[in-house]
């Protein structure tokens, strides 16, 4: 009684699950997802990616314009703050005629190579890190240049980082301009977005760049001996570049002009009008 008993309730439970298995959608049956409804999803997810595609791009393009301004901020504190334990702003390349090259990023011994920011003149002044934060738009640049370690900004040499504006001759870079000597800070170039190209073609590869071309080096001061090479201001950003000024203002500045087609092409260039006034400290 009990085995017969037994063998009703398990076929009671099978024809249960039976029943259950039939009521499940078949792929093509009008309770299941028909392939024209498959292909309609796809279409919707494809549509809202094209969509969304570019505000993802422009708000990564803002976050990384955004770090870019802190970094040169950081940079404009520390050479402030160089400049109040020294008299003057860090000067940009004091021994670059020697064999052993100090510029204001790092220094390097006897060769080519990259400059090692942590020893920088500006490292003690860079918070715990003691580096430069590189521009997080230069990820394409090419792992070699002279002046690699430098964050992928450049320095106003003539106009604060050494007296050329001054009509100082001698050891020109040996020193830099005070914070009083700068007249109009809110029109003077502390640091910006820099990059040089290097190799021939439009297509050839940049590097980084430690300091600023300007239009025409200051006459009868030494200045000439260290050729700008044409623009190094790199309008990376959205075809802007970024600038400190040295009254610690960060702004964002569109291209007007550069020293050549090649150059101008690779969004490399200057602001404003044609002239070295916004280098010009005086």
């Amino acid at each position: 009684m009990k085995s017969s008993k037994h063998w009703k309730t398990c076929r009671k439970n099978f024809q249960g699950l039976e029943i259950s298995f039939q009521k499940l959608p078949r792929f093509g049956s009008s309770s299941g997802f028909a392939l024209s409804e498959l292909l309609a999803v796809l279409v919707v997810v494809v549509v809202l990616g094209a969509l969304l595609y570019p505000i993802v791009t422009r708000s990564r393009e803002a976050a990384m314009q955004a770090q870019c301004a802190n970094n040169l901020r950081q940079l404009y504190l520390a050479n402030t703050l160089y400049a109040g334990e020294y008299g003057m702003y860090v000067p940009a390349a004091p021994e670059i005629n020697g064999e052993d090259s100090w510029r204001w990023h790092g220094s390097r011994s006897k060769g080519r190579g990259p400059f090692l920011p942590a020893v920088s003149p500006l490292s003690s002044y860079l918070g715990q890190s003691g580096r430069i934060q590189p521009c997080p738009a230069i990820g394409v640049f090419s792992p070699d240049g002279l002046e690699k370690g430098c964050g992928g900004y450049g320095y106003n040499v003539y106009g604060v980082g050494s007296r050329a504006f001054m009509g100082d001759s001698g050891d020109l870079m040996a020193n830099a301009m005070k914070p009083k000597e700068i007249l109009k800070p809110d029109e003077t170039i502390m640091f910006a977005d820099a990059a040089v190209p290097v190799g021939s073609g439009k297509k050839a590869p940049l590097i980084e760049c430690a300091f600023l071309g300007i239009h025409q080096p200051p006459a009868g001061t030494g200045a000439e001996r260290i050729d700008p090479a044409g623009a190094s201001i790199h309008f990376r950003h959205k075809g802007r570049a970024s600038v400190v000024w040295c009254d610690g203002r960060v702004t964002h500045e569109k291209m007007t002009h550069s020293s050549d087609d090649r150059r101008e092409s690779m969004q490399i260039g200057w602001f404003g009008e044609k002239s070295d006034r916004l280098f010009d400290p005086l």
